[in-house]
Parts: structure tokens; sequence; C-alpha cells
């Protein structure tokens, strides 16, 4: 089913993210990063058990489900993603059901489910105020079920996403000019790395601030041995004092 999704947005030239299971961890957050700050990044093509909880996705205003899960908890937690704190507006949250297939088991079973958790109070949520659309479908579902013929180098692109790291040479026009393709890809290329300058510069300014703080650190320091340094010199001003006062006591008891 994510690999169907992929494809159509590949074909639609929308860009996009991914996380499954075997998406690294090291670069799901980076993912989410472009995912809520670059303008290039219009959709999340996430998995619902390996996405659906711990991440913060308030740049999505439409949630779509393009499969059911089991459990209604993982739905629900799954929606959370997008509407949580630090969200300004609404969600729309759409289940696509496929009519004549097990979807219509699913459904009641999810509903029932969770009325059970509500009546025992494990539960505030409902899929009972949902109300249904059809929409004819415009393609064949035979055509997802099988493997596109192309081959996609996973190194030509950015980890996670659709976005070439290197826009293609063969994008031309019939005048040997650059196509507007190659323009367009040049342009969410920069929007995508733009975030990574930005990183970059904050990263800086982190080292800059502990480095300050630490200049500070011993600029107090240095202070404190100066201070250290006038009192030892007081205290040596005393013991000479005290010499010259016992010398004194001497010379008069003599």
């Amino acid at each position: 089913m994510i690999d169907a999704i992929c494809s159509t947005l590949d074909e639609m030239n929308t860009n996009y993210i991914r996380i499954v299971g075997s998406t690294p961890t090291n670069i799901r957050a980076e993912l989410v990063e472009r995912f809520q700050h670059a303008a290039a990044c219009r959709c999340g093509v996430l998995s619902v058990t390996a996405a659906g909880a711990g991440l913060t996705l308030t740049a999505a205003a439409l949630v779509l489900f393009a499969e059911l899960h089991w459990n209604p908890g993982i739905l629900t937690q799954a929606e959370s993603r997008a509407h949580r704190m630090g969200r300004a507006g609404g969600v729309c949250v759409r289940y696509l059901l496929a009519s004549g297939t097990a979807d219509d088991i699913m459904w009641p079973m999810l509903q029932d489910k969770l009325d059970v958790l509500n009546n025992v109070g494990l539960s505030g949520e409902t899929f009972e105020n949902t109300t249904f659309t059809h929409q004819e479908s415009q393609f064949q579902i035979t055509q997802y079920l099988s493997p596109k013929s192309s081959y996609k180098n996973r190194n030509d692109y950015i980890p996670g996403t659709n976005i070439r790291k290197v826009p293609q040479s063969s994008d031309t026009n019939s005048n040997g000019n650059t196509g507007v393709n190659n323009e367009q890809t040049e342009r969410e290329l920069d929007s995508f790395m733009e975030h990574d300058e930005t990183d970059e510069l904050l990263a800086d300014l982190a080292e800059d601030s502990e480095l300050l703080a630490d200049l500070a650190e011993d600029s107090e320091l240095l202070a404190d041995l100066a201070e250290d340094s006038e009192l030892l010199a007081t205290l040596d001003k005393d013991d000479e004092l005290l010499a010259n006062l016992d010398d004194n006591e001497l010379f008069s008891n003599t």
C-alpha cells in the first residue's frame, strides 16, 4: 500500500517524506523536521505502526488513512500526531474504506471496541459522529497490485524522500535548454537544503554560546583569583604590621 501511494505521488510530481519500519532511527527526526518546515514537502507517507506515536506532525491539515488497523488505539494515536499542542487550526481526518472488502467488517468492529473502552473509562475517543461520503474511483485497483517496472536508485535521492540530490540532466526541452522540471527540482532541493543550513547555523551559534559561557566562567575565575591575591596582599601587610608592633614592644621593654 505504501509503495502504491509513493508511486502515485511520484507520477504527480509531489514531494513527500516516507517513514516505515525499515527507516533508520537516526534520520526519522530529520524527516519530521523537513515535513514540518520545508515548504517543498507536501506529503508524509507514514506507516501507522512505525510513525503512529512519538512524532509531532502539526504541519499537516489533512490526515488520510489508506488502511485500517485492528486496534482503535493505534488509529487514534496516529491521528494525534497532527492534532496536538502547537497545531493552529483544525485537522481533517479521513478513513478510506473500500466497499466489498474486509473494511466492511473492520470498521464496525473498531466502533464496537471503542464503545467498550469508553464504557469502562479507558478512552474518550469515538467514531460515532463520523460522516460517510461515497467517491467513485477513477482508476482500477488492479493497477496497484503489480510492482512498477521503473527502477529508482535510492542513492540518487535524499534519504526518506523522492527529492533528487542532483537534478537530472536529461530533462531538457527541444531547444536544448534546461526544462521546467529541472528548475522546479532545483528550487525544491534548495528549499529542503535551506533547513539544513539553518540547522548548521543554529549549531554554530550554540557552540559560540558555549564558548562565551566558558569565557565568562574563566573571567569569574580570574576575578576570584584577583580577589584572593588582594586578600593575600592584605594579610602580608597585616603580618608586617604585627611584626613591627612586636619589634616596638621589644624595644620599649628594653
